[in-house]
């Protein structure tokens, strides 16, 4: 059932991203981390064939991003473009931003074959690259 799911499916983003957070730490002490959440499917959140209430996908979504507040600094992608022009404002460099970027194709690989994912991480790499070098 999609209670069931979508339930479980939190829980297992939170420990995800808790247990992403902890390797960061280990390996970067004291980096800041800023955590984009791309949900493909928030676009059909108030159509009427959307699986779970509107109410309920904010506070799966919201719990999420709580679950790593404490250690970073958590957006939806949606939010990401604002939050850029934010920190160049506040006198980041913007150069500098590009070069210290991760970008990450994890969002929905899981029913692709292997050399689909691998293409597809073979190019979010060279993108990547480019945003870093630009």
């Amino acid at each position: 059932p999609p209670d069931v799911a979508f339930s479980m499916a939190s829980r297992v983003v939170q420990s995800h991203l808790r247990s992403l957070g902890r390797q960061i730490s280990d390996a970067l002490p004291g980096a800041p981390q800023l955590v984009v959440i791309d949900e493909p499917f928030l676009d059909g959140l108030m159509a009427h064939d959307f699986p779970i209430a509107p109410d309920e996908a904010i506070d799966l979504l919201s719990s999420a991003m709580a679950s790593v507040e404490t250690s970073a600094v958590a957006r939806t992608a949606g939010r990401l473009e604002a939050l850029w022009g934010e920190l160049i404002e506040r006198g980041c460099d913007p150069v500098r931003i590009r070069q210290q970027s991760l970008i990450s194709p994890q969002c929905g690989l899981g029913g692709h074959s292997t050399s689909v994912a691998e293409r597809v991480c073979g190019t979010a790499r060279a993108v990547s690259r480019a945003v870093q070098t630009s």
